[in-house]
């Protein structure tokens, strides 16, 4: 891990003093290995394959947040505060996302992906599907929002969402959101949504039982669950061309026959990987697993 580490990151880490703004602090090669080395072994997050300018960024807000310039202090804080490795998690992770997001790619997969998955299913068990990067489960219960009101899914799907963050899994789990969180959920679903104390809000039972979420880091390969449909919406960004296409053969292999992958707005299939999947919708970023 250290000689990888020491590859990867010879770049120099550098954090504005957050209250004499033209002095710079660096970090040294050392300090950098030490604290790729202990996310890696602690929070088990390999971040020398994520891109590295955005890791550098990441970092530097948590350390400018907390008006620590000096690494050594922030190295021993990891080691003291039990709770400083979930903040900084939550730093490394951006957990952006709201109820259908990117309306026309939920439209898209109600249209053409959700009739054809449940065709082709197998009728003795249930289809499959896995939301990588779920954070707070907006999307796998967007999508368990869509499949309940078709007759012909009852029952007959199962919904995984992860992340690597537990406080965000936390709060999936807990399924509780603000009225204005809600605000993005269509009209024709809106009888699902249920009111707690405190006006807060959450969902009826048969939406959250189709949906389990378990905390998972995208690059354990050998730990991807077998799926029918795999969302991977604004994940593939964060890694370098390599790591990705590491990424996307996995997840071909782990793809039923015939089965879908949805990448976000942003991203492209690595040239590596393209000759796994089949384009169904180049503009949602709709692909489909080909046949062996």
């Amino acid at each position: 891990m250290g000689n990888r580490v020491g590859n990867h990151r010879r770049q120099v880490l550098t954090i504005l003093d957050p209250v004499v703004e033209d002095i710079t602090h660096v970090w040294t090669t050392d300090q950098q290995d030490r604290l790729c080395r202990w996310i890696h072994q602690t929070l088990g997050i390999d971040v020398c394959s994520y891109k590295q300018p955005y890791v550098h960024r990441r970092i530097q807000a948590r350390l400018r947040k907390l008006r620590i310039s000096d690494p050594e202090k922030y190295l021993a804080l990891l080691e003291k505060d039990p709770a400083e490795p979930d903040h900084l998690i939550n730093a490394l992770t951006v957990n952006v996302t709201q109820f259908f997001r990117n309306p026309s790619t939920f439209a898209m997969l109600e249209e053409k992906v959700y009739p054809e998955l449940f065709q082709m299913a197998d009728p003795g068990r249930p289809v499959r599907i896995w939301s990588l990067g779920c954070a707070g489960g907006e999307e796998p219960f967007s999508m368990s929002l869509q499949l309940a009101v078709h007759r012909a899914y009852h029952r007959r799907y199962r919904i995984l969402g992860t992340d690597v963050s537990h406080a965000v899994l936390d709060r999936a789990r807990k399924a509780l959101y603000d009225a204005d969180q809600l605000d993005s959920v269509p009209e024709k679903y809106r009888r699902e949504i249920q009111a707690q104390e405190e006006g807060r809000f959450t969902f009826s039972r048969t939406i959250k039982q189709a949906v389990r979420f378990r905390r998972q880091d995208i690059l354990d390969l050998d730990q991807y669950p077998i799926s029918d449909l795999v969302l991977c919406r604004n994940v593939l960004i964060y890694f370098d061309r390599t790591r990705q296409a590491e990424i996307l053969h996995r997840l071909a292999f782990c793809l039923a026959d015939d089965g879908y992958l949805v990448l976000g707005r942003a991203e492209t299939l690595a040239v590596e990987a393209r000759d796994l999947f089949d384009c169904v919708d180049s503009a949602e970023r709709i692909y489909r697993k080909k046949r062996s």
